[in-house]
């Protein structure tokens, strides 16, 4: 399991080197960013601040390769979805 960044994604918004710069660092004058070259991607003593930078990404740039179905993003998170709103009567 390991976190990459998709370059046709990012834009350079720069929240996971903000917040995790001991993992990311940005990679062009864009401000798109990369894994710092220390970083072991597979790293488990990594994964907490590679979800929190994932989760920090507004344009999902941050992709999990080789990650269980069961850990991939809620991508209904914050959604209002009537359906289940109507469940709740």
């Amino acid at each position: 399991m390991r976190i990459e960044v998709d370059l046709e994604r990012c834009t350079g918004h720069g929240r996971c080197y903000d917040l995790q710069p001991e993992i990311f660092e940005p990679f062009d004058d864009d401000g798109r960013a990369q894994l710092l070259d220390s970083v072991d991607a597979a790293d488990p003593k990594m994964h907490d601040g590679m979800v929190v930078a994932e989760r920090a990404c507004p344009e999902q740039a941050l992709v999990w390769r080789g990650r269980p179905d069961y850990l991939q993003r809620d991508e209904t998170r914050g959604s209002n979805n009537s359906e289940s709103a109507g469940d709740l009567k």
